[in-house]
Order: C-alpha cells, then structure tokens, then sequence
C-alpha cells in the first residue's frame, strides 16, 4: 500500500477466480477505485466486473463493484 500513497504503482494487482470467456493475462484494478477497496484486506474475496481487455499486453482490467445490486 505505501507504493500506492507514494504514487509509484498505476495497478492494484489482483488474483481473478473465475473469468472463463476470458484469457489469463495480468489482473488489475486502477488506483482509482481505491475508495471502493479501503474496507477490503489481503486475501478479500470481492465482485469485479471487466472493464478493458488490452489485448497486446493481455491485462484485464477490473472495477470493483460495491454493492452486489450493479
């Protein structure tokens, strides 16, 4: 977390369970939806939609979703 406060890290990189229609690449979640991880610690099990597949690099990008209503 504190490469995240100093600025150095754009990603939160994040194990994904279960993505079957996609390929394993690099998981990651932005800095952005930090406010939506706060209350979650290592090892936290949390619903995340995809957002962005760069294909080239093979990265998923997540976005949290907060509430299990979206």
């Amino acid at each position: 977390m504190s490469k995240v406060f100093d600025g150095k890290l754009k990603y939160i990189p994040v194990s994904v369970l279960n993505i079957p229609k996609y390929p394993r690449g690099n998981q990651i979640i932005p800095i952005s939806a930090l406010p939506l991880l706060e209350k979650y610690g290592s090892g936290s099990i949390i619903l995340a939609k995809v957002v962005e597949i760069r294909l080239g690099q093979g990265d998923i990008l997540l976005m949290p979703i907060d509430s299990p209503d979206n």
